[in-house]
């Protein structure tokens, strides 16, 4: 019995003091905050704005995205948006990006392509 108990304690002992889950999440804002909305800058195609060590807004100013996803790759975050034809009316897309404290790289790729960020900034 002791033998079990000691197992079981070891076990949870050890579960507890393995890294915590990642809590990198990506989202689209259906309304960006007023907060938010103040710093967006309407001439930028792409921008980054940090809130904090842990969240970054990506706003994307263009054609529609029709798809947003991202993977991680060691400290980098790709953010992929594959984006309608660019006949379509311009469009203002936000996306809520919630990042662990070992991610230091955020890159941005549009139709697969590697893309410059126009603005970063902070609120």
């Amino acid at each position: 019995m002791r033998k079990a108990f000691s197992i079981l304690a070891s076990t949870l002992l050890l579960a507890a003091c393995s890294s915590t889950p990642s809590t990198l999440s990506f989202s689209e804002l259906e309304m960006a905050q007023e907060e938010l909305q103040n710093v967006i800058d309407p001439t930028a195609q792409l921008q980054l704005i940090n809130e904090g060590k842990d969240i970054a807004y990506v706003v994307y100013q263009f054609a529609e995205v029709v798809a947003a996803d991202i993977e991680e790759d060691g400290e980098t975050v790709k953010v992929n948006l594959n984006v309608a034809e660019e006949d379509d009316p311009p469009e203002t897309t936000v996306y809520k990006l919630t990042l662990d404290e070992n991610h230091e790289i955020i890159e941005i790729f549009v139709n697969g392509k590697s893309t410059p960020i126009d603005v970063v900034s902070g609120i």
